[in-house]
């Protein structure tokens, strides 16, 4: 990819609670897996919406995780909020195809997509791996191919 395009939204977010919050989507995505209950991801597809419509401050999962790194006195990290944006859009998209899934009977699918989730907000949470945030910048620089960034 050319140098001139700049992958970055110049926000910053705290990588740490992003990492609780991914605990937290674990722990919900496992409740799903052992239960099947469709309550469960829409919880989960009502959380992914409000923090891809920036309204983190109406997300449980965000607020929660901002109240357990008070808690537990956990250190802020700073990181460019695009590719975690972008990592939760592909979330959202993630939980809708399993609520569709679980709607239309295709109960297999739906797990297996929640399995997915699952993977990925686990390498999130203990290894502070971003599997999306890896696929930001080929996005970014697809997406802007005919326009001037930086």
């Amino acid at each position: 990819m050319p140098g001139n395009r700049c992958p970055i939204s110049y926000i910053q977010v705290d990588e740490n609670v992003i990492r609780i919050q991914a605990f937290y989507i674990s722990l919900f995505a496992v409740s799903y897996l052992v239960t099947e209950s469709i309550t469960i991801i829409l919880i989960l597809f009502i959380d992914f919406l409000t923090r891809s419509l920036k309204c983190p401050e109406y997300s449980v999962l965000f607020n929660l995780s901002q109240i357990t790194k008070k808690i537990f006195k956990i250190s802020s990290v700073s990181v460019d909020a695009g590719p975690k944006y972008f990592a939760n859009n592909i979330g959202l998209f993630v939980i809708s195809l399993a609520i569709i899934f679980s709607f239309i009977h295709l109960e297999p699918l739906a797990l297996i997509t929640v399995s997915v989730l699952l993977s990925c907000a686990l390498l999130e949470s203990v290894f502070g791996f971003c599997i999306a945030c890896k696929f930001y910048p080929i996005w970014v620089y697809i997406s802007t191919l005919n326009k001037k960034v930086c």
